[in-house]
């Protein structure tokens, strides 16, 4: 860590309640397991998570009633880019061929933060 990144560090940690400083050490101790151990990572999935038809028409019921009525114009673009695989943000547009890259080169953190 940086010299300047220990006061930064307090600063921060000051603000967290209790449960999220467990929890984050919690994480962090996960993800070194999982990472020095990629198998335990990987034991509790069965495989890719497929939705089934009750929770499609949960999710659609859902849909309806959090945004009744036509799409607006604007609504119907991003869905569409959504379809297509592409992401617009900052006036800036980027496809993702096959998988997205999420540590993209070229991009700023920002643009990044949002492919999230």
């Amino acid at each position: 860590m940086q010299v300047g990144g220990w006061g930064q560090m307090v600063r921060t940690v000051r603000h967290l309640t209790p449960r999220q400083l467990v929890a984050r050490a919690y994480l962090a101790a996960r993800y070194r397991l999982y990472a020095q151990v990629p198998r335990v990572a990987r034991s509790g999935l069965a495989g890719p998570v497929r939705p089934d038809a009750l929770g499609l028409q949960r999710l659609s019921r859902w849909l309806a009633l959090r945004h009744p009525g036509p799409l607006s114009p604007h609504e119907r673009e991003l869905a569409t880019n959504a379809m297509e695989r592409r992401f617009t943000f900052l006036h800036r547009s980027e496809e993702a061929s096959g998988r997205v890259d999420w540590q993209a080169q070229g991009l700023s953190p920002l643009w990044v933060y949002h492919l999230h």
